[in-house]
């Protein structure tokens, strides 16, 4: 989400149950989307960038619990 130009953090924990979220960057280009479950927590993002790389790459990162539980690379299928 931007504000005035500024990037706005998606936050864990969300006050309408089973929605989602889309951060675009200064540009409108995609960083991240980040979905949650009826429990308002964050069930998953996926992100274009780096994350322990030094290349951008689309990948998903899974919450349990509130809390991250892994990473991985999307699937082909998953990216269409």
């Amino acid at each position: 989400m931007l504000h005035n130009g500024s990037l706005i953090n998606t936050v864990h924990n969300n006050n309408t149950p089973s929605t989602a979220y889309v951060l675009l960057d200064e540009n409108g280009s995609f960083l991240q989307y980040r979905k949650y479950g009826s429990d308002r927590r964050a069930l998953f993002d996926i992100d274009y960038g780096r994350h322990h790389s030094t290349d951008d790459w689309l990948h998903i990162h899974f919450y349990k619990g509130g809390r991250e539980a892994n990473t991985r690379s999307l699937t082909e299928k998953e990216k269409r």
